[in-house]
């Protein structure tokens, strides 16, 4: 009995460690070689749903359906708390000190830099919802 309290306690922990969030706005970003910058492509006030748990994160896309990964590390620097998937396909960094949440996409190994980013912004936290992948 006191194992089964002991699991029953660990899976619920494992429940809970996953934050859900919501964005209403966000902006894409373009890397320009010549100018060594990123440039803002567009911005638009939309609703978009985010997981990010222990394991893996959920990014709503503008059609409803959810996009899933699973990291592969995590680590923190200054800008904020940084989620590798595993197919290192890209990178998502939660920015703590302007509460953005960072996707970082199409690497190009040339010049080792990614070159596409979309800053989700207006950040704020909400309750529990259900991702369908």
């Amino acid at each position: 009995m006191k194992n089964f309290l002991i699991a029953i306690m660990l899976l619920s922990g494992v429940a809970q460690a996953q934050d859900y969030y919501k964005s209403s706005e966000w902006s894409i970003y373009n890397y320009d070689r010549i100018t060594n910058k990123f440039s803002k492509v567009g911005t638009k006030k939309s609703d978009t749903r985010v997981i990010i748990s222990t394991d893996y994160f959920a990014l709503e896309q503008e059609d409803g359906k959810f996009i899933l990964d699973f990291w592969d590390y995590v680590h923190t620097d200054t800008l904020g708390q940084w989620f590798v998937p595993r197919n290192q396909d890209g990178s998502i960094c939660v920015g703590t000190q302007d509460s953005t949440i960072y996707v970082f996409s199409h690497y190009d190994e040339t010049i080792e830099k990614f070159t596409a980013v979309t800053a989700l912004r207006k950040i704020r936290i909400v309750e529990p919802f259900k991702a369908i992948p």
